[in-house]
């Protein structure tokens, strides 16, 4: 059934705008009351409780895009192995290449402006001390007693005299009811690279499908869904009538119904995820805009470096095509591309666009609607760069060491495969790998990303699609 225009507005990028409009209207309104700023600065965890509505959101985008994410690329491989094509290798050795170039653009630049994405100091998320410590030597006459305090010049603690004229409390630490809790710091450390590295492949290859699933671990579903694609792909070469692809087929139906649900509400979760943070006043618009400014530049310069100077040089060396006609002849499935922001839905805009072209016509549309699933430069641009911002954002910066950001590029090439083909499916990948970076809980960095993603969208589908045809077209011509 066809969607109004009020519908699709709703859906798309001016609903995300709408409810980041309406979330700092909230803000302004809030801080206009006295009663209700007092209130927000009184309670601490009142902004806490307003993102809890943002974290629900999250929670089930995550639920339902690793599902999708499993079916997508099982019944991707499922195709390329059952299909008759030669080519297959060639094929997927590009869309590899491809992505590592789009890889190493969006790292090489953000090693460079990677300093304008810094955020404040993370520390850990350790509440405030609920107790006053009194030093046990006693004071002299009216003076105030000596209370435990921590000098941040010396990093040391020492007994400062203090104007506090609360109560004390005695009581023994040894005590059950008042045994002192110290929660853990959440920021997650490896001893060493190999410690680090050895733990990435645990992840790629786990040893428990339950605590896989439990964990949305993105990259046992990922590997778990290669090989169960190829299993499904060798039955379909021997049986043409596979009850099991057909069953994946109807799942895979039922899960985008689902998710198309949680985007829906996406414009309202986004009011609570732009409210809490400036309401917690750990970010504001004045400060943070820009880092955002900065993070989005970094996006487009890299994406129009490997648009128009990387992947015309692989189409040059690999069939001396002219990369002017070739884009000339894309033009209007570009175009069709950015406006819908959906490879999926411009794929027959841009099989019919390479049919004019010499080489392999079926191999072309082959290698074209396999591309989609499979060949997404632009969400593994976005996801490396986006887990970049995040860290440097949430003032994790000095984690990003060089082996990290070396996972943080296989994470990234493993994890364009699970996007789902929605607005808003890169970020509950994000979302899934930056906490299993750093340990850290949904920040409020993800708020912003998610106006980021609005906007980055459509150019994201774009260099999913550029690439995607810029591989078909080398296939079809070495297949002649």
């Amino acid at each position: 059934m066809e969607q109004s225009k009020w519908v699709k507005w709703y859906l798309g990028a001016p609903g995300t705008v709408l409810g980041t409009v309406v979330g700092i209207v909230v803000v302004l309104v809030l801080e206009q009351i006295p009663a209700l700023h007092e209130f927000a600065n009184a309670n601490l965890e009142f902004a806490d409780q307003i993102h809890f509505i943002g974290r629900i959101y999250f929670r089930a985008l995550t639920c339902v895009t690793i599902p999708l994410a499993f079916l997508n690329v099982t019944m991707c491989i499922s195709d390329l192995v059952a299909s008759q094509m030669r080519r297959k290798v060639l094929l997927v050795a590009l869309t590899l290449f491809t992505t590592t170039c789009a890889l190493a653009q969006g790292l090489f630049w953000c090693h460079f402006f990677a300093s304008s994405f810094d955020g404040h100091a993370y520390l850990g998320g350790l509440p405030e001390a609920d107790v006053t410590i009194q030093c046990p030597s006693r004071s002299s006459g009216n003076s105030p007693p000596a209370l435990l305090q921590y000098d941040p010049s010396t990093g040391a603690l020492s007994c400062v005299q203090s104007n506090f004229d609360g109560g004390y409390a005695n009581f023994s630490t040894t005590s059950l009811p008042y045994e002192p809790n110290f929660p853990e710091t959440y920021v997650k450390w490896f001893p060493s690279s190999i410690a680090e590295i050895l733990n990435l492949i645990n992840l790629v290859v786990p040893d428990n499908m339950t605590t896989m699933v439990m964990d949305n671990n993105v990259l046992g579903v990922v590997t778990f869904s290669l090989l169960f694609g190829v299993a499904c792909g060798v039955r379909s070469r021997q049986d043409k009538g596979n009850r099991i692809v057909d069953i994946l087929r109807e799942l895979h139906a039922i899960f985008k119904t689902m998710l198309s649900y949680v985007v829906a509400v996406t414009p309202v979760a986004i009011i609570a995820l732009i409210a809490a943070p400036l309401l917690a006043h750990t970010h504001t618009l004045a400060v943070d805009g820009p880092r955002l400014a900065a993070f989005l530049g970094t996006f487009v310069l890299a994406a129009i470096i490997h648009c128009f100077v990387v992947l015309p040089l692989i189409l040059i060396v690999s069939t001396r095509t002219n990369p002017f006609r070739f884009f000339g002849l894309m033009k209007d499935a570009l175009i069709y591309g950015f406006s819908c922001s959906s490879s999926r839905k411009s794929t027959p805009v841009a099989s019919r666009s390479m049919d004019s072209l010499e080489g392999n016509r079926n191999v072309a549309r082959f290698a074209t609607s396999i591309g989609t699933c499979i060949n997404k430069s632009g969400g593994a641009l976005y996801v490396c760069m986006a887990l970049i911002w995040t860290f440097r954002n949430a003032g994790l910066g000095s984690l990003l060491t060089y082996s990290k950001l070396g996972v943080v590029g296989v994470l990234s090439v493993i994890g364009s495969l699970a996007i789902p083909p929605v607005r808003t499916g890169g970020v509950a990948i994000v979302v899934t790998f930056f906490t299993y970076l750093s340990g850290v809980p949904i920040t409020y960095s993800y708020s912003f990303l998610l106006v980021a993603e609005c906007i980055l969208d459509p150019l994201t589908t774009v260099i999913n699609l550029w690439g995607n045809l810029l591989v078909a077209r080398i296939a079809s011509f070495n297949s002649v």
